[in-house]
């Protein structure tokens, strides 16, 4: 079974380590993708680095196996896993959801993916409430099982949780809302359910509020009120939280760190608090043990001494880029400033995590011109326009979200918030979309290369390089 297995992964690796094609552009190199959710069922740990899942062994870390979950390498980035009845859920940011069934040997196969347009709503998170695995988001929140929309909103979705009392409520703007009659219950951003094993009464609701840098965390009745404003509630370092539950445990990241908290029936303690900085996602290996994932990237972590070793330690980490910027750029590579300190991106080869020197940004011009024809931000459009030699606009090349144009071999590279457009002119002298390719972006910055190719960086957490494959005999 074991050689079994490692042929499979063998094989996944070949075919997902291809280079992408998209019409007139080829993804020759990609290297990173962020960390920002795990889920730990069984024997494995299942860990989404940009837009791959892996499988890794759940005491070791150690990797078993990679799936591609984006339709082409780097296109997306996934940023949510639900694990329930045997099925994985992954959600892919600006893509839609993708259903995997684990085997009985914990090994991960696609059954299906969802676009964002098959769901009807722009998801963002994941969650099971009840038995009900669900996505939610920008226009409601929608039933996977069958495709069915539960909460209809003008806007954005933030929590889903199901009331004994109420239904399906949720939470959308650091408002709570009934979901049968829409009616305010108050405030709230995340929603989460205790299971019957919490020391709680049954029903009761965890939420979180949204304070900036900070987070409070209470419960709730299943009438969608506060058990207790002072001991049922309690505020925490940082925001962009995460929340989940496991019997009497709630679990609570921030951009501060990992905070553990007990469950009593009309009271939360903070049991521990682990400084991790930029921390998204935690779940349970064993009762002394945690996996966590975040900005630096993924860890296990050992809460008491026992055998295995001292407690308060982090072990088994394994980096990861995080969120990226404009940087400044050489003959070998790029400087890039990241949310979690600077790294150095070697075209077509590795990047360096270690970098502590300050970066000064190259500058990003807005307008550019080379041949007779230039291209320039039209302010009040807010795209960017191509122009002829005599300074009119070609119709049909205004260039959307665009947020970086370099000129290479006589063509226009755009980086834009979903990939990268060249625009050039064709065989009659026409100019026209020479290609593009789908890349999770924004695309923050574009260094030409002397075969005629681009590096280029994504605020998404990747790097890499593109090459032309549309006819060179365009670019003479």
């Amino acid at each position: 079974m074991r050689a079994f297995r490692d042929t499979i992964t063998v094989l996944f690796l070949l075919i997902f380590s291809t280079a992408s094609f998209a019409e007139g552009l080829n993804l020759r190199h990609l290297v990173g993708g962020v960390t920002r959710s795990l889920e730990i069922d069984g024997e494995y740990w299942y860990q989404s680095v940009g837009d791959r899942l892996f499988v890794l062994q759940k005491n070791t870390g150690k990797k078993v196996m990679e799936i591609q979950l984006a339709s082409q390498r780097g296109a997306a980035i996934c940023t949510d896993l639900i694990m329930h009845d045997g099925t994985l859920w992954a959600l892919l940011k600006g893509e839609g959801v993708v259903e995997l069934s684990i085997s009985s040997t914990g090994m991960p196969t696609i059954v299906s993916k969802r676009t964002t347009s098959n769901l009807g709503i722009v998801p963002t998170q994941l969650a099971v409430i009840s038995d009900w695995p669900i996505v939610f988001g920008e226009g409601g929140a929608v039933r996977l099982s069958d495709g069915r929309k539960i909460v209809t909103f003008d806007g954005t979705v933030t929590g889903v949780a199901l009331s004994l009392d109420r239904g399906i409520v949720y939470a959308a703007e650091r408002r709570m809302y009934d979901g049968g009659s829409n009616e305010f219950l108050g405030s709230a951003t995340l929603l989460a359910e205790l299971d019957q094993r919490a020391n709680a009464d049954l029903g009761t609701l965890v939420f979180t509020r949204d304070l900036g840098d900070r987070t409070e965390v209470g419960l709730m009745t299943a009438e969608g009120r506060d058990v207790d404003a002072f001991q049922g509630t309690i505020t925490l370092n940082g925001g962009n939280a995460s929340l989940n539950t496991h019997g009497s445990r709630v679990h609570v990241c921030t951009d501060f760190g990992v905070y553990i908290l007990g469950v009593a029936p009309r009271e939360l303690r903070l049991l521990k608090t682990i400084e991790v900085a930029g921390a998204k996602d935690v779940d349970v290996i064993g009762a002394n043990y945690l996996a966590i994932c975040g900005d630096q990237g993924r860890e296990i972590y050992r809460i008491s001494g026992d055998r295995g070793g001292e407690g308060n330690t982090h072990f088994r980490f394994v980096s990861a880029s995080s969120l990226m910027s404009r940087g400044h750029a050489d003959r070998l590579g790029i400087e890039i400033p990241t949310e979690t300190g600077n790294m150095r991106y070697n075209y077509d080869n590795s990047i360096d995590l270690s970098m502590d020197v300050s970066i000064l940004p190259d500058p990003n011009p807005t307008d550019m011109a080379v041949l007779g024809w230039s291209t320039s931000l039209d302010q009040v459009k807010g795209v960017m326009i191509v122009r002829d030699a005599i300074g009119a606009e070609v119709e049909g090349l205004g260039v959307e979200n665009a947020s970086t144009v370099v000129s290479i071999s006589g063509n226009f590279w755009f980086g834009t918030e979903n990939g990268i457009v060249v625009c050039g002119p064709d065989t009659s002298g026409t100019m026209a979309v020479l290609g593009s390719l789908s890349l999770a972006g924004p695309i923050v910055q574009l260094v030409p290369q002397l075969d005629g190719s681009a590096a280029f960086v994504s605020e998404a957490g990747f790097v890499g390089v593109v090459s032309p494959t549309y006819d060179v005999a365009l670019e003479q």
